[in-house]
């Protein structure tokens, strides 16, 4: 034995979340947390093996937590807190966020699953505002990067959101990719029809007698 104590995944997880805690409860609620305490709290929750995370939680941590969640996502590798990072910045749009995750979303030299979530992140982060990404993405040969566009779609409440998606309905031959495109109109249908009645349900029909 050299000493060292083995930790299981879980232990990790839980050392990481109350460091997390510290690091925020150890600053006074008048003053900001420094730079340096908020990329170390973003740091433990990225890595934290199941994470509790808000957004809340996020901007609890201090003002700098979105560019700190853009420099963890830009790292170059692959694992769990650069994909946690890149996800997170769904929740933190504008022309930064925007830039990165088209960035990694177009890098062939990530894994498909990594520039998946960024395509997802971008799109429903974005908005309207990231069709045109949406429309060529749905063009791209990588089928899963297809299918997670597809999905984000579902989530993006504009007409021409919609749009795409029956556009690529009649082009796709992916049958997975069929089926989430399928579940996105479902989806911006049943909205619609939400609207229109004022978001109450609709009235059953009566049994034919």
């Amino acid at each position: 034995m050299n000493g060292q104590v083995g930790w299981s995944a879980a232990a990790r997880s839980t050392v990481a979340a109350a460091v997390a805690a510290a690091l925020l409860s150890s600053t006074p609620s008048y003053a900001a947390p420094s730079h340096n305490k908020q990329v170390q709290a973003v740091q433990a929750l990225l890595q934290a093996h199941h994470p509790r995370i808000t957004v809340e939680r996020l901007r609890a941590i201090g003002p700098d937590v979105a560019s700190i969640l853009r420099q963890e996502a830009a790292r170059p590798g692959n694992g769990r807190a650069v994909a946690r990072a890149l996800a997170l910045l769904v929740h933190f749009p504008g022309s930064a966020s925007g830039k990165l995750l088209r960035a990694v979303s177009a890098d062939s030299q990530r894994p498909t699953r990594i520039r998946r979530i960024a395509c997802v992140a971008l799109i429903v982060g974005q908005g309207a505002t990231a069709l045109k990404d949406a429309r060529r993405l749905l063009q791209h040969r990588d089928a899963h990067l297809r299918d997670g566009v597809a999905h984000a779609l579902g989530s993006v409440s504009h007409p021409r959101a919609t749009g795409l998606l029956v556009q690529r309905q009649r082009l796709e031959r992916e049958a997975f990719v069929l089926e989430t495109i399928a579940r996105s109109i479902k989806k911006h249908r049943a909205a619609a029809r939400s609207r229109k009645t004022g978001g109450a349900p609709a009235r059953p029909r009566a049994p034919s007698k």
